[in-house]
């Protein structure tokens, strides 16, 4: 439960990375809609997990450096971007300065996970 007493919004939507909604997510496998707040609902946290890393290795972000990745997608006057990437660098171990297009799958999961507990997806969830 998140402090308002509601479940967090990125779990009552089957969305881990908190993908906003618009014709790039409504595209996806498993979207069914989006909540009143403009972010896509999935059927099964997998597609929401699955569109974050199909997101992350597409052409908007494959050749942007890590740090760079997260400012674009968590920008500032949205975001605490500094903690956010300070929080992935300390939590994955990735070098920050490396191109996301770089990352082996296993390194790219690693990203993404570490990103989807930073938008509060619980710990526990992750490994699928």
């Amino acid at each position: 439960m998140s402090a308002k007493g509601k479940t967090p919004r990125n779990l009552r939507n089957n969305n881990p990375g908190n993908l906003q909604d618009g014709h790039w997510t409504r595209a996806l496998p498993g979207y069914t809609g989006a909540d009143d707040e403009g972010f896509a609902v999935f059927k099964d946290w997998h597609y929401g997990l699955h569109g974050l890393e199909r997101l992350l290795r597409g052409p908007l972000y494959r050749n942007l450096t890590l740090t760079e990745a997260i400012a674009r997608y968590a920008p500032r006057h949205e975001n605490p971007t500094d903690g956010y990437q300070g929080f992935v660098a300390s939590w994955s171990g990735l070098d920050m300065g490396r191109k996301v297009g770089g990352l082996d799958p296993f390194e790219l999961h690693t990203l993404t996970e570490a990103m989807i507990i930073f938008e509060g997806w619980p710990r526990l969830k992750c490994r699928a």
